[in-house]
């Protein structure tokens, strides 16, 4: 049986995924959507999910990290 995932489809995490995909808490997760972590889509109500993308937010990390390196700021 072949997979019929498609890459975008298999990037795709909750909250709790990418906890466990980056091994961080959700409530670190929340406090880096606030500092404008991007995501998918947004729960609506609670019981409604948080959609991420891991390569955005792997890449939105690394672009934190880098322009901490030239400005010489630690994270907050």
């Amino acid at each position: 049986m072949a997979n019929t995932e498609t890459k975008s489809e298999i990037r795709r995490v909750n909250r709790i995924g990418l906890a466990k995909t980056f091994g961080w808490t959700v409530a670190e997760i929340d406090k880096m959507v606030e500092l404008g972590c991007p995501y998918i889509k947004r729960a609506a109500s609670k019981g409604d999910e948080w959609i991420f993308d891991t390569a955005d937010v792997h890449n939105w990390v690394l672009e934190r990290i880098r322009l901490r390196q030239e400005t010489g700021l630690r994270s907050r």
